[in-house]
């Protein structure tokens, strides 16, 4: 999967990045009982791309995946982060990407365990299955569409050599 590399136990981590994901779906009291809730535990962090911060899709994030959500304040780019560990977590990063962007990021739609349900609910493993299903034969069209064109620019390129050679 694509990702980058972050030292969450950094003393630096602090000042580069933001835990919205933490500070929207978490109450005082569950952060007090819980000081490592909506923290991230792995350290990769995942680009989300064209988002706009919208709360609701975060907390949804938080309270449905084993993700949470930064930003990483230098570059004002959102993330997602693992809140947990242990266990093939590839199905909860593609879940949060289809409640942040309403698809899987193609970077990662490779990577993604399908053959089993793992760290979601059966019903989200359903979801994420339909969804990689349809991303999937969405790329076999346009796939094919493009082959298709380029079977026609060799052919229009060999014709013009070919008229080149006999002028």
């Amino acid at each position: 999967m694509f990702s980058i590399n972050v030292d969450w136990s950094a003393p630096d981590t602090f000042d580069k990045w933001e835990f919205i994901g933490r500070d929207i779906a978490y109450s005082d009291k569950e952060k007090d009982g819980n000081g490592d809730l909506g923290f991230p535990m792995m350290n990769y962090a995942y680009p989300i791309y064209n988002f706009d911060g919208d709360e609701e899709k975060i907390e949804k994030v938080c309270q449905e995946t084993n993700c949470t959500v930064v930003r990483n304040i230098d570059e004002d780019k959102y993330y997602l982060a693992l809140t947990g560990g242990g266990t093939d977590l590839s199905q909860d990063i593609a879940y949060a990407y289809m409640i942040i962007s309403g698809y899987i990021e193609w970077d990662i739609l490779d990577e993604i365990k399908l053959s089993q349900c793992l760290s979601v609910s059966e019903k989200t493993y359903r979801k994420i299955l339909r969804q990689a299903f349809k991303q999937y034969k969405n790329q076999k069209t346009r796939a094919s569409l493009n082959l298709n064109e380029i079977k026609s620019y060799i052919k229009e390129s060999l014709e013009r050599t070919e008229k080149e050679k006999n002028v």
